[in-house]
């Protein structure tokens, strides 16, 4: 009887051993240092969209700025509620291109995408340039969070903004 139980063991351990030889190793995992190909050219995109968003602004003032905005954006205005719609977006954004002098640029200095590929983000530092009243340079040095969102165009689009 104990032969016989051994004996059992013993074939289920090397049927294991054997199932366990034959199964197909498992995908590595991507890791931050090596992305994907897909996932860099997400990133890629994703860079490229801030930058288009810097040079549109630039070139268009407000019309510029809110043409990367998702039409329920949302804003985070120091000491001030949310904002969020395109309209309300606008009012309040219009204030702030009402100067003729302003100038923004930016640039990212990190951006990440999710595993889905649908949403992203961009970290980067801001610099606001102006006049103050009797002529002399006004150099505003800042920095943003941005969320993208993936559009079914392949383009990004800005869900979320904040900045200081």
């Amino acid at each position: 009887m104990t032969r016989r139980i051994l004996s059992l063991l013993f074939a289920g351990a090397a049927a294991s051993q054997a199932a366990k030889r034959k199964r197909k190793p498992k995908p590595k995992k991507e890791t931050a240092e090596k992305p994907s190909a897909k996932r860099e050219k997400l990133l890629e995109s994703l860079r490229q969209a801030d930058a288009d968003f810097a040079e549109a602004t630039r070139l268009h003032r407000l019309d510029g700025w809110m043409s990367f905005f998702l039409e329920d954006a949302t804003a985070f205005p120091v000491g001030k509620p949310l904002i969020s719609g395109h309209e309300e977006l606008r009012t309040f954004y219009a204030k702030m291109f009402e100067d003729p002098n302003l100038e923004i640029s930016w640039k990212p200095v990190k951006a990440d995408v999710a595993e889905s590929g649908d949403l992203g983000y961009t970290i980067g530092t801001a610099e606001f340039r102006t006049k103050a009243k009797d002529g002399s340079p006004v150099i505003r040095p800042g920095k943003y969070l941005t969320v993208w969102k993936k559009q079914k165009d392949g383009g990004w689009k800005v869900a979320a903004d904040l900045g200081n």
